[in-house]
């Protein structure tokens, strides 16, 4: 009984000190090869601490020169704010902040003390879904949060997932505050790439878009010089097209061809008038509303359905978890972390393809059916396809794309599936 208080003590502590992928480093070096992507923060310290009750040691070193709990392993070293990678759903409580005491799931990894009492449906580690992708097969997005040094927003790697991997155009939607633009700067710094931004109006004109033509310094005539968006458009960049529903819906139509073709022909740009857009230039936009004006948004224009089917649509709403440190002293470290999105634990096979094909064949038949003025198009089928390729998981991206859908048009075109 002695010894097992000991590990609960020691797993406590590494709780206490350490965060859930410097655990993971310890647990690698003492020879755990479990599915660890899943593991909660608390199964992991046990069983670094039943190993360390064993006398085995890591061979790591400990970051930041962070002083090790007593009998703790020393661990490899993890830039500061490197992100928890977890799997617990959006709002619900995070497993290193439970209770001594609290329920442990059941998959143990070889050599860990059992463990009972999980909660019902809680995955086990070693029987993960046919077809899943192996424990750090996908580790790209982890290497560039590491190398960027920040503390990424919770929605980070599906927005980069959908634009750097999928290639799609990428639209935030979401109220005002909610962290658009920064989730948009983070992408760049993600990436290391430039950020360019313009913020629309009613009043803009296509100009502030495909540039200007302007009298030469030398009053030898006129010369062309672009935009900022022209500009990122020809290199590896991130450029944010902010307010996109405040803006006049025909300046947008400026957008369609670069957005879909990946090229944007400027008649005032005299010389070479075609610009091809670089295949590393990403396009954010970010919108308040889709449909039009609301009680809270008075001065919102619907958006063209051309251009929303030029976009993957994604919902960025308040980070509560966010907003609770602000309520948290300042002399005081708050332990309440946003709870990061996850990418698709099964891998997508030909089966899947072919439930896809049939989905949206169905929207579309059932839109058509129903006579809704929705557009269910080619291009809406490539971002079906892409999006699932690149890691975000099936319904969700069903809930993306129909995302300015009312429950009525969604009823009407394809039912409950």
């Amino acid at each position: 009984m002695s010894d097992m208080q000991n590990i609960i003590e020691s797993a406590t502590a590494l709780q206490a000190n350490h965060n859930k992928l410097e655990l993971v480093a310890m647990a690698r070096a003492l020879g755990w090869r479990g599915d660890h992507a899943r593991a909660p923060m608390l199964q992991i310290a046990l069983f670094v601490a039943t190993r360390l009750a064993s006398g085995e040691r890591p061979q790591s070193a400990t970051p930041d020169n962070r002083p090790a709990p007593q009998g703790a392993p020393e661990q490899q070293s993890t830039p500061q704010g490197a992100p928890e990678q977890q799997s617990t759903p959006q709002g619900a409580p995070e497993q290193s902040d439970a209770p001594q005491g609290a329920p442990e799931q059941q998959s143990t990894p070889q050599g860990a003390p059992e463990q009972s009492d999980a909660p019902q449906g809680a995955p086990e580690q070693s029987d993960a879904p046919q077809g899943a992708p192996e424990a750090g097969a996908d580790d790209e997005y982890d290497r560039l949060v590491k190398a960027a040094g920040i503390v990424p927003h919770k929605m980070l790697e599906k927005a980069w997932r959908i634009t750097a991997k999928a290639g799609l155009n990428l639209m935030l939607v979401g109220p005002a505050g909610s962290a658009k633009t920064y989730l948009a700067k983070q992408l760049a710094q993600l990436l290391a790439v430039p950020f360019g931004s313009i913020s629309c109006t009613m009043g803009m004109s296509e100009s502030q878009l495909t540039g200007w033509l302007m009298p030469k310094e030398d009053s030898s005539g006129f010369g062309y010089r672009p935009s900022p968006f022209v500009q990122c458009l020809q290199e590896p960049s991130v450029f944010l097209v902010d307010e996109l529903d405040a803006s006049d819906p025909n300046v947008l139509m400026a957008l369609n061809s670069v957005l879909s073709n990946g090229f944007i022909t400027i008649p005032h740009k005299l010389d070479e008038p075609t610009v091809f857009k670089h295949s590393n230039s990403i396009v954010v936009g970010a919108v308040n509303t889709m449909n039009g004006a609301t009680n809270s948004y008075t001065a919102r224009a619907a958006l063209d359905g051309s251009t929303m089917d030029r976009f993957y649509t994604m919902t960025i709403d308040y980070d509560c978890q966010y907003e609770k440190t602000l309520f948290t002293m300042p002399d005081r470290k708050s332990r309440v972390r946003s709870t990061l999105w996850e990418k698709a634990t099964t891998a997508v096979d030909q089966q899947t393809l072919d439930d896809l094909e049939s989905w949206f064949f169905k929207l579309r038949q059932g839109a058509q059916n129903a006579s809704l003025d929705r557009i269910v198009s080619s291009r809406l089928a490539q971002r079906l396809v892409a999006a699932c390729l690149a890691g975000i998981p099936v319904e969700e991206v069903k809930a993306d794309l129909l995302l300015s859908w009312s429950d009525d048009e969604r009823m009407r075109a394809i039912g409950r599936a």
